[in-house]
C-alpha cells in the first residue's frame, strides 16, 4: 500500500476536503520524499481522526463478545443452466482457466497454496459469466 492508496480509499468512502488534507502533508508521488511524507506530523494527527484501532481480543462492554467476530457463516449453492451460446462461451473461459492451471500447477506443484489468490483470480470470468 502506499499514500496514495490511502488518500484514494478515503476518497471513496466521501471524506470531503482529502486533497487539501494530503497536500498539507504528503506530496505526489512523482516527488517521493521519505515514501511521500513531507510532514509526519500533520499525517499523524489527520490519521488520528480517521483510524479505529482494536486487538482481537477486544470485547463491546459488558459481554463477552469480541468486537473482530464474524457472524455465523452462511453458504448457498445456486444452480444455473446454461444454453447454447452461453454454454459455448462459459466452456471457452472454463478451458482458459484449465489450461493455466495445469501449466502453473507443472512448474509450481509444491508451492500451490501460496498462489491462492492468483489461481482464485483465474476463476473470475467465469463468475461473471454465470
Amino acid at each position: 500500500t502506499s499514500m496514495l492508496d490511502l488518500k484514494n480509499q478515503l476518497k471513496l468512502i466521501g471524506v470531503e476536503s482529502i486533497e487539501a488534507m494530503f497536500s498539507k502533508c504528503c506530496v505526489e508521488p512523482s516527488k517521493r520524499h521519505h515514501g511521500g511524507i513531507t510532514s509526519p506530523g500533520k499525517l499523524l494527527f489527520l490519521l488520528r481522526n480517521l483510524m479505529i484501532r482494536h486487538t482481537q481480543n477486544q470485547c463491546y462492554r459488558g459481554t463477552t463478545t469480541t468486537l473482530m467476530s464474524l457472524p455465523p457463516k452462511t453458504e448457498r449453492s445456486v444452480e444455473i443452466s446454461l444454453v447454447g451460446e452461453e454454454r459455448k462461451q462459459y466452456d471457452a473461459l472454463d478451458a482458459v482457466a484449465k489450461e493455466f492451471y495445469v501449466r502453473f500447477k507443472a512448474s509450481h506443484s509444491h508451492e500451490l497454496s501460496k498462489h491462492y489468490l492468483l489461481l482464485s483470480q483465474k476463476l473470475t470470468p467465469q463468475r461473471v459469466a454465470c
